[in-house]
């Protein structure tokens, strides 16, 4: 029993050790993969890196998932393409992962699209596209749209 309560003190101890240090919480990845359901795809084949994916993501709820990364790579807009707040949230993604590059996966639907690519163009990002499945929305292959998207990585990270 005493040895229990001294495992769980020392993890305590450990935990709040690394919650009081300053550079805890803002220490970036190397590599982030942020989006909606183009993302989970895109995360089951791009092992490089950590993703936080989710089907039929807004934009918004994307934002909210982002973290700080030196690359970051999204997939956002094609659940809110009509979105009024739609370029304004795919700003604060940008702003808020600190990263030095992205690279944005482009939404099939028109206005989502342009919205990205001039977010891009604005920040010198990349933006690689696919070819649409049967849907029109998905990838007709996530494999190589990672294949797309590691190649970019080369010269990223």
């Amino acid at each position: 029993m005493r040895n229990k309560f001294l495992l769980i003190v020392s993890l305590f101890a450990l935990l709040l050790v690394g919650a009081c240090d300053p550079s805890f919480a803002t220490k970036s990845r190397k590599c982030f993969l942020v989006g909606d359901s183009i993302g989970v795809g895109l995360s089951w084949h791009l092992k490089t890196c950590p993703a936080s994916a989710k089907v039929g993501l807004s934009s918004k709820a994307v934002l909210k998932r982002t973290e700080p990364a030196d690359v970051l790579i999204v997939s956002a807009g094609s659940n809110d393409p009509d979105n009024k707040r739609l370029e304004a949230n795919l700003k604060a993604i940008r702003d808020k992962s600190g990263a030095t590059a992205v690279i944005w996966i482009e939404p099939r639907h028109k206005r989502a699209s342009a919205i990205v690519r001039k977010i891009a163009q604005r920040n010198g990002d990349l933006v690689i596209s696919f070819k649409a499945g049967k849907d029109r929305v998905h990838p007709r292959s996530y494999k190589r749209l990672a294949r797309d998207v590691a190649q970019s990585l080369k010269g990223l990270l």
